[in-house]
C-alpha cells in the first residue's frame, strides 16, 4: 500500500506544541541554513506519527491495537515536501518505508 502526504508548517508548529520541541531549525529558514538544510526541517517523530495516523484512518490499526513502534531516521525532511509512504503488512504488523524526493527517511516496524 502507498501513501502520500506534504509536511506543513502548520503541521511543525502542531507537533512542537504536542512535544515541547520549539529547537529553531524545525521553524526558523536562518537557523535551518546554518545547520546545514536548505529550509526548516519536520520533527521525525512528526513524520512517522503522520504515516500510524494514515494507517487509522484507512481502517487497518487500531490505537488499542498498537503495541510497539520502531523508527529508524535515515534522513531529514524539509517543510513543504512531499512524502511517499509505503505500508507492507507482515506477520507482526506494519513495516512502514518512507521516502522524500526519492530519498529513504525513516524506516520503521510497527507491531501490533
Amino acid at each position: 500500500m502507498k501513501y502520500n502526504f506534504v509536511i506543513s508548517e502548520t503541521d511543525t508548529y502542531s507537533y512542537a506544541e504536542l512535544s515541547g520541541d520549539w529547537n529553531p531549525i524545525h521553524f526558523d529558514s536562518d537557523a535551518a541554513k546554518q545547520a546545514g538544510f536548505e529550509r526548516p526541517c519536520a520533527h521525525g517523530m512528526l513524520v512517522a506519527s503522520r504515516g500510524l495516523a494514515i494507517l487509522q484512518e484507512a481502517g487497518l490499526l487500531q490505537e488499542a491495537d498498537l503495541s510497539k513502534t520502531d523508527f529508524t531516521f535515515h534522513a531529514p525532511v524539509l517543510v513543504g515536501d512531499e512524502v511517499y509512504m509505503e505500508a507492507e503488512r507482515n506477520s507482526d504488523g506494519y513495516k512502514l518505508t518512507f521516502y522524500s524526493e526519492r530519498i529513504l527517511v525513516i524506516k520503521g516496524n510497527v507491531t501490533i
